[in-house]
């Protein structure tokens, strides 16, 4: 009996240890408290419940849910299985929003209670456009973007960009701030164009990148200049008419303005506004030079450029009373060029090209440089007209290819000569030293050339150009003849020399091998044949003063003198 009862107490115990092991061997119930998390606009959030930290979280527990309650972003959805509660949300907006999600779990086919996991969605900017901006060279910049207006800007974003791409642009640098800013210069004359890559960031929410395009208008950056013509002539107008590069940066379409030049002596200085070049007139009230300064202000496209100043040095009206004849020149604004003769200006002819003025006792005249022959033989120019003739007879004794003339001093060989010869009077060398050598019309006519290169031998239509500038062939001979007896043989009648052809009586060698002439007479030869045995030349003689046109044997030996081609 006691053995029974003992076997009973025994099995009671049994079972009501079984009886209280028994609901831990039933599947729990998910019991989990409402959660909370911060996500970035368009970043995905997930939220995993732990169990004791969240409640009651049995293994294998899924969740399922409806879509998010809220505004201002978009992105939710329902969600069900999951193994845990996930999604990517976007705030619209540039402020904080919150979604809410209403989840139920579910775990070994037991349904818990729904909790709350409430997202917080911080804005992320997003500026849609890129964005433009125009500024003066050397001006700041500065481009900040509005929400709405460029897109989802958040309070208190921050913008990051890198240095700049850009050509003939200094100044670009790396930054940060609520705004692109900056001071470029643009060193070229023509507008350019700085790219700034931007990235925005809003309480840790990095936004995609964005553009910032700053186009930069030059700004006229001039150095300080004469005027043109400097000196200008008291009554002129002169100009100053800056030139890119050369006076600095010059934006095309530059306009200027000033105000009335600085200084003393002289009128006419008037302020002026939006000129495209700097002029002006201005008369000098006294007898010295004085000088005008003007303050330019440049501006192009609407960007304004430091102020440079232009100097105009003018000329007085009438020279000082002691002013040496020929001491002061002046220049005109079309480009004559005028002196001063103690009493009034004196306009001086143009010349021609390659000359040079030179002064003579004050008197101003255009001269030629030097002209120098195969054998270095050098030779003064003149100007007569239009035309340019060597001063002196022709004294070379080589072609200008550097072939060498003959020197024929036998009678008999010149006179049965049909090629190109020279010779010297009387077969004496020291006479060509002074009255050039004698030439047969052989070496006129031969293309090798005798004369320096660029001159020729002259033709009869240019003797008659020459004659009939000096007033015609009767009077043109003492114009030309070198004047006294120091070569020529009285009376020499009519000799000037006032053009400072200085003919020479160099005499001439027959064709059957005489000379005559020296002292007395000088013959000089032309290109232009008459026939198979005559020539066109030139006489002059010491008892008249005219030219003579003769027609010469052409083994005749005649002076030759070159004028310019």
């Amino acid at each position: 009996m006691k053995r029974r009862l003992q076997r009973f107490i025994q099995i009671a115990l049994m079972l009501f240890v079984f009886g209280m092991m028994l609901p831990d061997l039933k599947a729990q119930t998910p019991v989990i408290a409402s959660i909370t998390t911060t996500v970035c606009g368009g970043v995905q959030f997930t939220v995993t419940p732990v169990d004791v930290v969240n409640g009651i979280v049995p293994n294998g527990t899924t969740y399922s849910w409806s879509v998010p309650t809220g505004s201002g972003f978009a992105g939710g959805a329902t969600g069900s299985g999951s193994t845990n509660i996930s999604g990517t949300l976007t705030n619209n907006t540039n402020v904080v929003k919150t979604a809410i999600y209403t989840v139920t779990p579910t775990a070994g086919g037991n349904t818990g209670a729904p909790f709350i996991v409430t997202v917080t969605i911080n804005p992320t900017p997003i500026i849609i456009t890129s964005m433009t901006t125009t500024v003066c060279s050397g001006s700041q910049f500065s481009v900040k973007p509005f929400n709405v207006v460029n897109g989802i800007v958040p309070s208190g974003t921050i913008l990051n960009w890198a240095e700049p791409t850009a050509t003939n642009i200094t100044g670009g640098e790396a930054g940060s701030g609520s705004s692109v800013s900056g001071t470029l210069m643009n060193t070229s004359n023509t507008a350019k164009i700085a790219t700034y890559t931007v990235i925005p960031t809003a309480n840790t929410c990095v936004g995609s990148t964005f553009t910032v395009t700053v186009t930069i208008n030059p700004t006229a950056v001039i150095t300080s200049m004469n005027a043109t013509p400097n000196p200008v002539n008291s009554g002129d107008a002169f100009t100053a008419s800056p030139i890119n590069n050369t006076n600095g940066i010059i934006p095309l379409g530059t306009i200027y303005s000033w105000s009335i030049p600085a200084g003393t002596g002289f009128t006419g200085g008037a302020a002026t506004t939006n000129a495209v070049t700097i002029s002006g007139t201005l008369i000098n009230t006294t007898n010295t030079q004085q000088t005008a300064t003007y303050t330019v202000t440049p501006k192009s496209a609407g960007c304004t450029g430091n102020t440079f100043t232009v100097t105009a040095n003018i000329n007085p009206a009438t020279p000082a009373n002691n002013a040496p004849i020929g001491s002061i020149i002046r220049i005109g604004t079309d480009s004559t060029i005028s002196y001063w003769n103690d009493t009034a200006w004196i306009p001086v002819p143009p010349g021609l090209s390659g000359q040079s003025l030179r002064f003579t006792n004050g008197i101003p005249a255009w001269i030629d440089p030097p002209v120098t022959d195969y054998d270095g033989n050098v030779y003064d120019v003149i100007t007569i007209g239009t035309q340019r003739w060597l001063k002196q007879n022709l004294n070379v004794t080589h072609y200008r290819n550097g072939d060498t003339i003959p020197n024929i001093t036998d009678n008999t060989t010149w006179s049965n000569l049909t090629t190109g010869a020279y010779c010297d009077y009387n077969n004496d060398q020291s006479n060509s030293t002074i009255f050039g050598r004698l030439y047969n019309f052989y070496t006129v006519a031969d293309t090798r050339n005798l004369c320096p290169t660029g001159w020729h031998v002259p033709s009869d239509a240019e003797w008659t150009t020459l004659t009939d500038y000096l007033g015609g062939a009767s009077v043109a001979g003492g114009k030309l003849k070198e004047a006294g007896v120091s070569h020529w043989q009285s009376p020499n009648t009519g000799a000037t020399n006032e053009t400072g052809f200085t003919a020479l009586p160099s005499g001439y060698r027959t064709s059957i091998n005489t000379y005559l002439g020296m002292s007395t007479y000088g013959g000089l030869w032309s290109t232009t044949a008459t026939s198979n045995t005559y020539a066109w030349g030139r006489g002059i003689s010491n008892n008249s003063g005219e030219v003579s046109k003769e027609n010469n044997y052409i083994q005749a030996g005649f002076s030759i003198r070159c004028v310019k081609d």
